[in-house]
């Protein structure tokens, strides 16, 4: 990744376009390249009836992480 973007700057830029991670709270809490470690915050309308979260919400959060970390290894300018 080139020096101008760090994998930070990236992975907050993201969360904070509309979507999905912006609408759940999504919060960066390390980013590296390679690495991304994010959180949401428990809240009532992300939980299933037995007040978990909902599965769609774990799996999202595993995807842009996943997602955000490959990206940060790619060249500038290519996702």
């Amino acid at each position: 990744m080139a020096n101008s973007v760090s994998p930070m700057q990236l992975a907050e830029y993201v969360v904070s376009l509309p979507g999905h991670t912006s609408a759940v709270g999504t919060q960066v809490l390390k980013a590296e390249v390679g690495c991304v470690h994010l959180a949401v915050r428990k809240r009532p309308d992300l939980l299933d009836w037995g007040g978990i979260f909902h599965g769609g919400i774990i799996t999202g959060l595993a995807d842009f992480a996943a997602g955000t970390a490959v990206t940060t290894l790619l060249p500038l300018g290519r996702s």
